[in-house]
């Protein structure tokens, strides 16, 4: 069976986008992502067109490169957006994710806005295992301090559909990403593991950020986490304004926040290619 199949990145955080619904083993997504045996992906996304009451919109699914649910991508949807407006000649379209719906918009410069609604803080939300201060994570709390660094800054965790941490550091140029970031996500303390966030405040307007994701690794970009790390550098004061440029490997994400605390996350999306590939046993 022939499958079309559409490359796209978010900053040189890519996908693999399936327009045909079909139900993959965990096995062949992590098939598909593979850069040497399949096409090549952070991340396999699914989606289907629906029409109600005259309005289009687009369901998705998120696998990460190990074929677990991601629950969340916010580069994902701006290139997801992207293609179905373009392909239906509309300028704004809504993304519905896990029952979560993000209404997306193409702006003049062909960037894309997502509002990303308003973050989960609770721990239950999160989910964390015990209820503790989630603004103010510590080694001990996570079970990792006899693993990281005695002068490891506390996490700041935050939900926008999957799980993030998030740290602040005096500088992320030799932060060990890797390392410290297989160790957090795979803490007893997030229920559900959770991706990572490396974040360095440059200024008032603007963050450095490097990302861990869980189930994929290191990556150029996350839009879900830049978002968490914006909300993170507000509410613990480190920021003051409503926006902030999000400086990743990958390029940057402008991120706001209006009044009633809805956050927005506007980027780049970009198409590679398209092709078809043949659906059958790895």
């Amino acid at each position: 069976m022939l499958i079309p199949f559409i490359k796209m990145h978010g900053l040189q955080n890519d996908f693999v986008i399936l327009t045909e619904y079909i139900v993959l083993s965990p096995e062949y997504v992590s098939f598909l992502c593979d850069r040497n045996k399949g096409i090549g992906a952070d991340q396999l996304v699914v989606c289907r067109k629906f029409i109600e009451k005259n309005q289009p919109f687009v369901e998705m699914k998120i696998f990460n490169r190990d074929g677990t649910s991601a629950g969340a991508c916010g580069n994902a949807t701006r290139c997801v957006a992207k293609f179905f407006m373009e392909k239906l000649h509309l300028q704004e379209i809504e993304i519905v994710i896990n029952k979560q719906k993000l209404m997306c918009k193409r702006e003049e410069n062909n960037s894309i806005t997502v509002k990303m609604g308003k973050p989960f803080l609770d721990y239950k939300h999160i989910p964390i295992k015990n209820d503790i201060n989630t603004k103010k994570i510590t080694t001990t709390q996570m079970g990792l301090k006899n693993q990281l660094p005695q002068n490891f800054p506390t996490g700041f965790a935050a939900s926008f559909g999957n799980p993030h941490v998030v740290f602040f550091f005096k500088s992320i140029d030799f932060v060990d990403v890797t390392n410290f970031g297989m160790l957090i996500e795979h803490s007893d303390l997030f229920i559900e593991k959770t991706n990572v966030e490396f974040a360095e405040v440059i200024s008032d307007t603007e963050i450095k950020l490097r990302v861990w994701e869980r189930g994929t690794g290191i990556t150029k970009a996350c839009g879900s986490g830049a978002c968490a790390t914006f909300v993170a550098a507000r509410t613990l004061g480190l920021i003051k304004n409503n926006y902030c440029d999000i400086t990743l490997e990958g390029g940057k994400l402008y991120i706001s926040s209006d009044k009633n605390g809805d956050i927005y996350m506007n980027g780049e999306a970009t198409f590679v290619f398209s092709g078809s590939i043949e659906i059958k046993d790895v």
